[in-house]
């Protein structure tokens, strides 16, 4: 089967050809991927080529909380993650935008805690972004995948 390769215009960030798109008999359906825990799912997030030489790590959709809380939550090569690549599993990810307050002690990550809900956070211990994903109902998994497709943006 030939390797389909998905081009989306706009994109910035340069893959290595050492890690090359994931052929398309290894995506893993969104049904199956949303059943995963999220550390699970960012670790199965599929690199997409875009044109010849060009590879880019596939985004998790924005996370949206049984409350309504929505986050986005990433992990990736070019990324404020741990490890710092394309492969988990991941310790710390970076997380961005969520549209209330996180706990006081996410301050130290953050970027501008002055506007916490406009601003990313970065090296956040993933057991702390599962605990304030927890303490605002869980993942709603049908709202945060629905409507998603793998892409780089």
């Amino acid at each position: 089967m030939k390797e389909k390769n998905l081009f989306l215009p706009g994109t910035l960030v340069v893959g290595f050809a050492d890690d090359p798109p994931t052929p398309e008999h290894e995506l893993l359906p969104i049904h199956e991927l949303k059943k995963l825990s999220l550390p699970e799912m960012l670790n199965a997030l599929p690199r997409i080529g875009l044109q010849e030489g060009w590879v880019l790590r596939a985004r998790m959709p924005t996370i949206i909380c049984v409350d309504g809380t929505r986050l986005s939550v990433q992990a990736g090569r070019h990324l404020c993650c741990t490890p710092r690549a394309d492969r988990g599993p991941y310790t710390h990810v970076e997380v961005g935008f969520p549209s209330k307050r996180p706990p006081s002690h996410w301050k130290e990550y953050c970027e501008d805690w002055e506007h916490p809900t406009e601003t990313v956070y970065a090296y956040v211990p993933i057991e702390d972004v599962l605990f304030f994903i927890g303490s605002c109902g869980g993942m709603d998994r049908d709202k945060t995948f629905a409507n998603f497709r793998y892409s780089v943006w």
